[in-house]
């Protein structure tokens, strides 16, 4: 019965010895990630109760916000769109009309990502092999959902401070400093933010 035991002992150790040799050769496989998938080509910049009427290009029904962005940034002719949260519809653009206001509404509009920040982003890459891929894509991820997280108002750069600066509780300090950094998305006001956060 001992004997039986031993044995049940060592496979059980066998089975977690590869199994965590697995994990650690599991990054490796995956690849590195490159500064295309840290930073987005492009974002959409949005805003809250705000219709962007005309220049339809197709329209999506039953399609949540983040699924609505991904389309947009996904379709080579849509530079701006709309979300309908009641109708949960999306209305990929070609360009932004006038603004309309409209409760329920997001809108937003295409924002290239400069190529030399592309440039900027792989030197820093290749100079910080300390941070792990998976914390690389987690940042991803949050560049693209910041402006979804934390929509602005259709202010400027200056409104979008101002509004911060005026913010009664940290969690709406927030949300303006987050769509100040989508909006801009210079360094100064991401460090704003995540001071913040």
């Amino acid at each position: 019965m001992a004997q039986v035991k031993r044995q049940g002992r060592r496979a059980a150790r066998a089975a977690i010895g590869i199994a965590l040799a697995l994990l650690a050769l599991a990054p490796a496989a995956q690849g590195q990630t490159g500064p295309e998938d840290v930073v987005p080509q492009a974002r959409v910049v949005l805003q809250s109760d705000l219709d962007l009427p005309g220049n339809d290009l197709s329209m999506i029904r039953q399609l949540g916000q983040d699924a609505c962005v991904a389309a947009c940034l996904a379709t080579d002719a849509c530079r701006a769109l709309t979300w309908n949260a009641r109708a949960r519809a999306c209305f990929l653009k070609t360009g932004a009309g006038a603004g309309a206001p409209y409760v329920g509404a997001h809108s937003g509009i295409v924002a290239d990502t400069a190529p030399e920040v592309i440039a900027l982003a792989a030197a820093r890459l290749a100079a910080s092999g300390w941070v792990r891929d998976s914390d690389r894509r987690e940042l991803a991820e949050q560049a693209r959902r910041l402006s979804v997280n934390w929509p602005g108002d259709g202010s400027d750069a200056a409104g979008l401070r101002q509004h911060a600066q005026d913010a009664t509780t940290p969690e709406d300090r927030v949300h303006w400093l987050g769509a100040l950094a989508a909006l801009t998305d210079a360094a100064p006001d991401w460090a704003a933010l995540a001071v913040a956060l």
